[in-house]
């Protein structure tokens, strides 16, 4: 376990995981119960990565099913 020093801490940012990204039990709420002024953001390449994956899936879909 590493040890860090939580009251400097103001933000933290993951990938969409849940184990790093959960609400309830992911490591961005541990640490927000050390310290409340930690807030989380998701980060913005995965989550922009996630949504281009999600495009090209559903248009090969749509163009599979034209032809």
């Amino acid at each position: 376990v590493i040890e860090m020093v939580h009251h400097f801490c103001r933000g933290q940012s993951y990938d969409n995981a849940s184990n790093m990204a959960g609400k309830y039990s992911g490591l961005q709420a541990h640490l927000k119960k050390e310290n409340p002024l930690i807030h989380y953001t998701p980060c913005a390449a995965h989550s922009l990565n996630l949504v281009g994956v999600n495009c090209v899936d559903n248009c090969c879909e749509e163009v599979n099913s034209f032809f």
